[in-house]
């Protein structure tokens, strides 16, 4: 299937501190899991497990996939103040990994099943016309192959998308790349809240003193506004299937003050808040639920949000058909001197 090339080890220990180790058994009381149980199916290829430990004096983890003869295989991974978060790379089917933490060891299974979405991400690295691919690193004598830079960029990206859309209650979902490629390679510039999502600490900035932990809560992550709407996207679609061109999204007027039902024979994937350009909060829902026909929106909930002529509801169905809904639209009296939306029968 895949092949990485030994450059992952030497950029991962620049960016993120892993050198190759080996694994052993032991007991597993001292390990604990916090985004897996085992025994999931994922599909996406470099799973980020997550994790607390007994030992809060550790400083790593080594982790072992004894499915993969990869190069990637055996990793050291970080830990910090009774906290871990450790990298692996999946090949297709069950996977056995191991994670060892001083003298205690835990087993955990997840199985790696492709994707079977068509629509696939690729990148492209545009340049001026001197065709000068260099790039700034702070690895020595980096081999400068901005292919498999960029390729490693995109995997920690589906990843980071997988995972913080799991966080948000929505299942792993994330976009599909090409499968085929030649190794790849990493490089960092600065300290930012993407590379927080992979570390536990980060080097210290001008005027600090040593190197800073973070909480999980200062890491990237997609917001809820976000995450609503890009679940519905044929791009974060895991397996292939047909989407219908038209598009069934309407909204009417509902029953009590202020509260308006968008509905769908299809079904609402979700229902975005804000103004155009700025989606700033999104309705909760029950994501792994089949999509409902409709979905009540309380707009008093919501005010802030909303506030003005412009707010709107960015409605997105199964489909990733998308319906833009100005409030005022369905709200007689919205934006016009009071943020009060009048009361009416639906319509």
């Amino acid at each position: 299937m895949r092949k990485l090339s030994v450059l992952l080890v030497p950029a991962m220990l620049g960016w993120v501190g892993l050198v190759p180790v080996l694994a052993a058994q032991g007991p597993v009381s001292a390990i604990e899991f916090t985004n897996y149980s085992g025994g999931e199916t994922i599909r996406y290829p470099v799973p980020l497990i997550r994790g607390t430990l007994a030992d809060k004096s550790l400083t790593s983890v080594e982790v072992t996939n004894e499915t993969s003869n990869r190069d990637t295989a055996r990793m050291k991974c970080l830990a910090l103040r009774g906290r871990f978060k450790a990298l692996t790379e999946l090949v297709p089917g069950k996977n056995r990994i191991i994670i060892k933490a001083g003298k205690d060891s835990r087993a955990l299974e997840l199985t790696y099943q492709l994707q079977t979405n068509p629509s696939i991400v690729r990148v492209i690295f545009a340049t001026d016309s001197t065709r000068d691919t260099t790039y700034q690193t702070p690895i020595a004598n980096d081999p400068q192959n901005y292919a498999e830079t960029l390729g490693a960029m995109m995997i920690l990206m589906q990843t980071f998308t997988a995972e913080s859309m799991n966080d948000l209650g929505m299942g792993c979902m994330t976009f599909n790349l090409p499968h085929a490629r030649n190794g790849w390679d990493i490089t960092r510039r600065g300290g930012d809240f993407f590379s927080r999502f992979w570390v536990l600490e980060e080097a210290p900035v001008r005027g600090a003193k040593g190197f800073c932990a973070f909480e999980d809560n200062r890491a990237a992550q997609w917001t809820l506004g976000s995450a609503a709407f890009l679940r519905a996207s044929p791009w974060l679609a895991l397996d292939q299937r047909s989407y219908p061109a038209e598009e069934h999204i309407q909204a009417r007027q509902g029953q009590k003050p202020g509260e308006i039902i968008v509905a769908s024979s299809d079904g609402i994937g979700g229902v975005c808040l804000g103004s155009p350009g700025n989606i700033v909060a999104a309705v909760e829902m029950d994501w792994l639920k089949p999509a409902p026909k409709e979905v009540v929106v309380d707009t008093t909930k919501y005010e802030k949000a909303l506030e003005g002529p412009k707010g709107w509801l960015r409605v997105v169905d199964v489909n990733g058909h998308v319906n833009n809904i100005y409030v005022k639209d369905v709200l007689p009296g919205w934006g016009q001197g009071s943020t009060q939306p009048t009361s009416a029968k639906a319509q």
